[in-house]
């Protein structure tokens, strides 16, 4: 139920505007370095001087410009040209007497991540920092992120950044975050777009205080590493991957970490970045990918087989044991292997595990028990028919689960 709150939290919030008087129609903005002609005392209303017309030279100035007109129920666009540029901080409600919010973004629109790079040589925390009910896209830039800073860092109810095709980030050092949502704000990375890290992370994404994130394109690991956690979601904060990924295989450390009653779903069909386990604790709950593995089934007969239904993971499951042609027994074991397993800090991985003997298919005899072992990553159910053998050519059905995560 709390999973829905969310999902319907991050609805709700796109449709939130605030009405503020017109100055006119939003036109484009440019900016540019000072060796193509930027300056901050041009109206921005060109990408070169000419006509009384000239670009910005700080990101800062152009979209400060931008956020003077009315939207009027469309979006505008800040050009940014070659060269490597301040990022900013955004906020605020773009003016919009009463149109369809959904319609409405400041688009930072880059010259490529190969010739646009937006980058923050002061004091912040951050490279771009929307946030108060800010809409944003970016896309066709490279976002370069010193040690100990956020490439964007998303807060406030109402704010909302779409990550755009083109985009990559640099990391700097192990102390870099790419991405950081909090506060009800939300980021959304959408099909058919791709984005590219590159450099040293410590983080891919961290989502804190009701934060809300979802990946749907193309994530490009390029050459980054990730020294910390590939994905941190804290603080009653939802995140959800159901993107394809390219050149993850060999990121090293720790995939996630889901705490303080947060939910990250991975439906991608592959476990996030890592080469470790995952962590989960404080009432973190995770849904992973990748469905477990039988590697071995005792008393189920000549022929006699077991599968673990699609969906099924370290959280729980289904097994569902095919007995064979004839030599059915009345006890027998499967063993399952995970491939991503949460672990509760403090405790030991998949505990505790419940099972029940699920008269779904093929009837277990009344009085049926069962017991498991757990020998990390593997978790074995003990299963006895109280004495009657498995009817031969028949399904039976175990359900497990794992933490109370149901």
């Amino acid at each position: 139920m709390q999973s829905k709150a969310r999902l319907r939290l991050f609805i709700m919030f796109l449709f939130l505007c605030t009405s503020v008087p017109a100055t006119g129609a939003a036109p484009a903005i440019f900016v540019a370095t000072a060796g193509n002609g930027g300056s901050d005392s041009n109206d921005c209303l060109a990408a070169s001087n000419g006509g009384g017309h000239g670009p910005c030279l700080t990101l800062q100035h152009a979209t400060a410009v931008a956020m003077n007109y009315n939207f009027g129920g469309s979006s505008t666009t800040v050009n940014i040209g070659t060269g490597t540029f301040q990022g900013t901080a955004i906020s605020g409600y773009l003016q919009n007497p009463g149109s369809n919010v959904n319609t409405e973004f400041l688009i930072l629109n880059g010259n490529g991540s190969a010739n646009t790079t937006i980058n923050d040589t002061g004091s912040h925390t951050y490279v771009l920092d929307p946030s108060g009910g800010m809409q944003i896209i970016l896309q066709n830039m490279n976002i370069s992120v010193p040690a100990n800073e956020t490439g964007i860092f998303a807060q406030l109810p109402g704010t909302f950044v779409l990550i755009g095709n083109g985009v990559t980030f640099t990391g700097q050092a192990v102390s870099s975050i790419a991405i950081h949502v909090e506060d009800f704000a939300a980021v959304s990375f959408p099909a058919s777009q791709t984005l590219t890290t590159n450099g040293s992370f410590g983080y891919f994404l961290t989502a804190g205080f009701n934060g809300q994130a979802g990946f749907v394109g193309t994530i490009n690991c390029g050459t980054a590493t990730f020294g910390t956690v590939f994905a941190l979601v804290d603080g009653g904060s939802l995140a959800n991957f159901a993107n394809t990924w390219s050149g993850c295989g060999a990121v090293t450390g720790i995939p996630y970490s889901v705490k303080g009653n947060s939910l990250l779903v991975n439906t991608s069909g592959t476990p996030l970045p890592g080469n470790t386990t995952g962590i989960v604790d404080s009432g973190g709950r995770y849904r992973p990918a990748s469905t477990p593995t039988v590697l071995s089934a005792t008393g189920l007969g000549t022929g006699g087989t077991a599968t673990v239904s699609a969906g099924s993971g370290s959280h729980g499951g289904i097994i569902t044991l095919n007995t064979g042609t004839a030599s059915t027994a009345a006890s027998g074991a499967v063993t399952i292997a995970m491939q991503e397993l949460q672990i509760i800090t403090g405790g030991s991985v998949l505990a505790p595990c419940t099972a029940t003997l699920v008269n779904f298919g093929a009837t277990w005899t009344q009085g049926s028990t069962w017991n498991m072992a757990q020998n990390s990553p593997n978790l074995t159910v003990n299963w006895s028919n109280n004495g009657v053998a498995l009817t031969a050519s028949q399904t039976y059905r175990i359900n497990y689960v794992c933490n109370g995560d149901f």
